[in-house]
């Protein structure tokens, strides 16, 4: 029997880098071309392992790709390094804004402070992505 894939919806959010903004869900304005990226996050766990994945397009139009696997770590886990991991690139390739691509639900709406972390694992992540946040 074959099995077809699950369909998933990416959630848009952008996210701010600069100094005088929190994460939000829309722009005050529309930001210049040259400081939005595009981060595209997945992460996945089983009895075999724990994974991450990122697409990140960066303001120049470079395409950048990666994958990391770790030993043992839940899925919202490997969600949240994924979100983590693309954020820290995007800053390093100079976006000041971020659209978030991300398949979790949970995951985005924790991040954008619509849900409440109430598992004390994820509430480190949210403390890294808001250290990112200059």
């Amino acid at each position: 029997m074959r099995r077809r894939p699950k369909e998933t919806k990416s959630i848009l959010v952008f996210v701010t880098l600069t100094r005088q903004s929190r994460l939000r869900r829309v722009p005050p304005s529309l930001p210049s071309v040259s400081e939005v990226a595009v981060l595209y996050t997945d992460g996945a766990s089983n009895a075999l392992g724990s994974g991450l994945g990122l697409v990140l397009k960066v303001p120049t139009g470079k395409l950048i790709r990666q994958s990391v696997r770790y030993p043992e770590i839940t899925n919202n886990e490997a969600e949240y390094e994924a979100v983590i991991a693309g954020l820290k690139l995007a800053l390093k390739h100079g976006a000041r804004w971020v659209i978030l691509c991300c398949d979790s639900q949970l995951i985005v709406n924790q991040v954008t402070g619509n849900f409440q972390i109430k598992e004390q694992r994820l509430q480190k992540y949210q403390i890294e992505i808001h250290k990112l946040l200059p």
